[in-house]
């Protein structure tokens, strides 16, 4: 009969007290077990598995997002800006935004 010290874990509690450790069964769980290097058990992969079926079907039916000209800023300067950066002609209160922008700009200088 060997000595057994104080804190010393059967393989069964050493198992046990992981599982508590790394959230077991969660795919925070799974993504610990990637961080930490330690083999990932099963229940935490299946959980990756639903985890990312369920990403897999949410993105099919969430709406795309829409890159594009947007005139909501149409009447100043950062309006002309983005009129340029999508190649659309700009309108009429953005190019006086900006010629009032630039005047602004040169008496500054001229003052200064």
């Amino acid at each position: 009969m060997g000595y057994k010290y104080a804190g010393a874990l059967t393989i069964a509690e050493e198992l046990a007290a992981e599982a508590k450790t790394y959230g077991c069964g969660t795919y925070a769980g799974y993504r610990r077990h990637q961080r930490v290097n330690t083999a990932i058990c099963d229940d935490c992969r299946e959980a990756a598995r639903s985890y990312w079926r369920e990403y897999d079907e949410t993105s099919k039916t969430a709406p795309k997002r829409v890159y594009g000209f947007n005139p909501d800023a149409c009447g100043t300067n950062a309006g002309y800006a983005r009129h340029q950066r999508y190649n659309v002609e700009p309108c009429d209160p953005c190019r006086r935004a900006t010629a009032q922008y630039i005047a602004d700009y040169r008496s500054r200088k001229a003052a200064a």
